[in-house]
């Protein structure tokens, strides 16, 4: 979701043109090169020979993104493994620290080859799935006016303006409850990033035309054209906005 803001905190390990970690933004990148050709129909599908000559260069480009893919995710395992090996583990463990801790008792299980692969799974069914869920909404939240302001008052009134939202908030507040089939995994985080977009901005469409709807392709069901909106801070809010400078 591509935001226009009229105001922007940057912290030290944030790429200034995107306010986003290095780290996410090349993850991104790989996921938003992998999705479109999964579930994506090709002539594959219809004339299986050409598997052979992989005329449009599809595998290629999907061989490159899974490499890239999988060595981002071997430098966050070496650097959790390392971290472990200093002695520097919490009580709250990351899910690759558990990996790396069952690797030890059973290292013929837990090989290299399936801790990379789990975590391609669960980190990419959980990002890209949850980002384009969370755009829907706020595309339909911008398309219908009085509900986005239904959702502010109900928030306002549940949360107030002296702090944001936080997991324990959101069973109250019915407005949040936009239903998917990883809800399980992926509900709560959709539910606390929209209701802080919410609580926090004001919203309005780019020269107040309509959010575009139409689907783009894929498994997830991506939008065709990204989210491009404007947001001034709520002045209620001001207070605990500055607070995250």
């Amino acid at each position: 979701m591509e935001t226009i803001a009229q105001t922007k905190a940057t912290r030290p390990e944030t790429d200034p043109d995107t306010d986003m970690s290095v780290e996410a933004q090349e993850f991104k990148q790989v996921v938003d090169e992998i999705i479109p050709h999964l579930g994506a129909a090709n002539l594959w599908d219809y004339l299986p020979a050409l598997r052979w000559f992989d005329v449009f260069g599809v595998k290629n480009k999907i061989l490159a993104a899974v490499s890239r893919r999988d060595a981002f995710l071997r430098r966050l395992i070496d650097a959790e493994r390392r971290r472990l090996y200093d002695g520097n583990e919490s009580e709250k463990k990351s899910m690759i620290a558990v990996l790396l801790t069952l690797q030890k008792t059973e290292p013929e299980i837990y090989t290299e080859n399936m801790i990379t692969a789990l975590c391609a799974n669960l980190f990419g069914a959980g990002t890209e799935t949850t980002s384009t869920t969370t755009e829907w909404a706020m595309s339909l939240l911008l398309n219908h006016p009085e509900t986005l302001k239904k959702a502010q008052a109900e928030i306002d009134a549940s949360v107030g303006s002296s702090r944001l939202i936080d997991a324990d908030d959101v069973p109250r507040l019915a407005y949040l409850q936009r239903r998917c089939p990883g809800e399980t995994l992926a509900l709560r985080t959709v539910e606390l990033v929209l209701g802080t977009l919410i609580q926090c901005f004001d919203w309005d469409t780019v020269g107040g035309a309509k959010v575009d709807m139409a689907e783009g392709g894929g498994p997830t069901m991506p939008k065709l054209v990204p989210l491009e909106a404007m947001c001034r801070p709520r002045d209620a809010m001001g207070g605990v906005l500055q607070g995250l400078l």
